[in-house]
């Protein structure tokens, strides 16, 4: 996050596309392993960062999270799975080395939530669906 390519632009959120690259090199390395700023990573390999991918999405973070949010959400989710001392290490190391804690952008803000029973056409692939909100859901519409 420290590298000049990381940009807090307001034409795109806060850089939420131009800087997916930090979570990008830390899946990558989560999976793979390798050596970033100075951390050597042994990988976890694809099924467990997978898993731990989900966790952090389905159980620790919100529309309005960033990267510190994923940074913790990571770690968390690490420990919720019961990851080895090792694994939670790992997941530490990666963190560390891709900067993710920094938070250099303004923090997101929190999607507001859709009114129950709202409706709106969503594209999944390539079929067009309507979407009902439920009570509560957050969404961009």
């Amino acid at each position: 996050m420290l590298s000049s390519n990381y940009s807090c632009n307001e034409t795109d959120q806060g850089g939420v596309h131009t800087n997916s690259g930090v979570n990008n090199k830390a899946a990558f390395l989560l999976t793979d392993g390798g050596t970033f700023n100075s951390h050597t990573i042994t990988g976890l390999g694809l099924p467990k960062t997978a898993q731990l991918y989900y966790e952090a999405l389905a159980n620790h973070l919100t529309s309005g999270s960033s990267y510190a949010d994923l940074a913790d959400a990571l770690v968390q989710a690490s420990i919720s799975l019961n990851f080895s001392a090792a694994e939670q290490q790992t997941v530490a190391d990666v963190v560390d080395a891709v900067e993710m804690k920094l938070g250099l952008c303004n923090p997101p803000v929190e999607e507001p939530l859709c009114p129950a029973g709202q409706a709106a056409q969503l594209l999944f692939g390539t079929t067009w669906s309507t979407w009902t909100a439920a009570t509560g859901a957050r969404r961009r519409l």
